[in-house]
């Protein structure tokens, strides 16, 4: 608990002083104005909340911190206006809970796992509205049946389930992990059309629309994604769908060593047109290459041919197989985007664990022992299974940027976090040792 509430500051949502609440929490909160009861436990009830809270070194939820779980979308916009000013933890699914820069001490958590509803689907328009609570999965099999899907992805695993489908779509868009799918018009950016949101001053806002082309207003559609909820709750959202091709593939090369791996992988991404996904997969000291197909039948046949790759899986299978195995990591997890011409001088000095996208992103387990090439960014995600200090923008614009964001938005969310990978405590560290 912070030294506001252990100086008897009233609760934002009830009108005890904190000092006298219990150590569950506040107890159940009516919100003024409406009808809606919110309760303060976490999906998995009173003692499974209080297991999670006692193991305090691996989540930023304390046995003192307030949990409330809104049913609606209208609860959870009353629910930040009473929450305004007390430091707050927003989760969906929680599966990214010790991924990330800390959000530093709450003593709130909004928990938006019960919004979990697909609001509307247009086949025909290839767009589809869902809260921020839905599961990969739910959205996978509610577009399986009219051959659509969401052009990003496959995303890492849930580390509580070890089940990528478990993953919700607010949580995936707050991280914006890196995926073999999640490039050029697969962005994770470029998925997001629109949202409805509420700010951490309890202002509600639409931002984009349901359409692809649109110029509905400023784009903080683009400002959410891997934000890590520093800015406001994203509580529904407006995705770009496509059509799945008429055959998906997904090949699999035979071992490599490093060197003649990597020089495979680079030949390939400039000669074979049009991959779906292409990655490079690391197993201490050898690689593979994963690679995803799909278009027309006879196109991918000619490229099967090209490589001389053994297909693995195909269909949906193939669609939501790549990057599957290998991306559960256990331990220290480093993200980052390296120039796949500089990839070979850096991991000279091997071995590692992970795998690197086509467009350069990578996610492995331990930083490689040569100099990194100039200008490269390497983002501890977690460290031993929890979350670790941010870094913060090199740049001074950007910093300036990020922190008056955080001042317009942010509110109480996520106090220390100004993205998913960058802090505010991180920053005026960096601050001060400038100075």
């Amino acid at each position: 608990m912070g030294s506001a509430s252990r100086n008897g500051r009233p609760c934002a949502l009830c009108s005890t002083k904190r000092t006298s609440m219990p150590s569950g929490g506040c107890g159940p909160v009516s919100i003024q104005g409406g009808s809606a009861t919110l309760k303060s436990f976490s999906p998995q009830g009173e003692a499974a909340r209080k297991e999670e809270a006692l193991n305090s070194e691996k989540s930023p939820l304390s046995e003192r911190t307030q949990v409330l779980r809104p049913e609606s979308i209208e609860e959870a916009i009353q629910a930040v206006r009473e929450l305004q000013g007390v430091p707050t933890l927003v989760k969906c699914g929680g599966s990214a809970r010790n991924r990330g820069v800390s959000p530093g001490e709450t003593e709130a958590c909004l928990d938006l796992s019960s919004l979990n509803k697909i609001t509307r689907l247009d086949p025909d328009d290839l767009s589809c509205g869902v809260q921020a609570g839905v599961s990969m999965k739910e959205l996978e099999e509610a577009l399986a049946p009219h051959g659509l899907a969401l052009e990003s992805g496959p995303f890492a695993p849930s580390p509580s389930t070890g089940a990528m489908g478990s993953r919700s779509i607010g949580g995936v868009l707050a991280e914006a992990p890196p995926a073999p799918r999640s490039f050029d018009r697969g962005r994770l950016r470029s998925q997001l059309i629109g949202l409805f949101a509420v700010d951490g001053h309890g202002r509600s806002f639409k931002a984009g629309g349901r359409v692809v082309k649109n110029v509905a207003g400023y784009d903080l559609c683009k400002l959410f994604v891997g934000s890590g909820g520093a800015f406001f709750v994203g509580l529904e959202f407006q995705l770009r769908l496509i059509a799945l091709p008429a055959r998906i593939v997904l090949l699999t090369s035979p071992p490599f060593g490093l060197e003649e791996g990597i020089a495979k992988w680079r030949e390939l991404r400039k000669n074979l047109p049009t991959p779906r996904a292409m990655d490079l997969v690391f197993e201490e000291n050898s690689c593979r290459i994963e690679l995803l197909l799909g278009g027309s039948s006879a196109y991918v046949e000619s490229q099967i041919r090209r490589t001389g790759f053994e297909p693995r899986l195909e269909g949906e299978a193939a669609w939501k197989g790549i990057g599957k195995e290998g991306a559960d990591f256990e331990g220290t997890v480093f993200r980052g985007s390296c120039l796949p011409s500089r990839l070979s001088a850096w991991l000279q000095e091997g071995p590692l664990r992970g795998r690197i996208h086509y467009q350069g992103a990578f996610a492995w387990d331990r930083v490689p022992g040569g100099a990194p090439p100039e200008g490269i960014l390497v983002h501890p995600t977690q460290l031993g299974g929890t979350q670790v200090p941010g870094t913060p923008p090199r740049d001074p614009g950007a910093r300036r940027i990020a922190m008056e964001l955080k001042r317009s938005f942010g509110g109480g969310l996520m106090p220390e976090r100004l993205s998913f990978l960058t802090s505010a405590a991180s920053m005026e560290r960096s601050k001060e040792e400038r100075s």
